[in-house]
């Protein structure tokens, strides 16, 4: 470990949230940018991101859960690309 609490080659992701909302026509969307770091903070990747899911039904609680799933393909998004990247021995 190194004296500022981080490991020695650590990468570090960033993410900038754009959307995270229910719009009108009862879909939930998720969408921003990530940015991959190396442990000197230089940049190695930067894409954006999107995703959305239909409403099962109106209201609060569908809306939860479809945000919930929006996160969910958006983070299985990001990690599928940081994987196909050549970021690791």
């Amino acid at each position: 470990m190194r004296a500022e609490g981080k490991q020695a080659n650590a990468l570090t992701l960033r993410l900038n949230i754009d959307q995270f909302q229910g719009r009108f026509d009862g879909v939930a969307v998720a969408s921003g940018q990530w940015q991959l770091l190396n442990d000197a903070g230089e940049l190695l990747e930067m894409e954006n991101f999107y995703a959305e899911t239909t409403l099962a039904e109106d209201g609060y609680p569908a809306l939860v859960r479809a945000l919930s799933d929006s996160w969910d393909q958006a983070v299985e998004l990001i990690a599928t690309e940081i994987r196909q990247g050549d970021y690791f021995d």
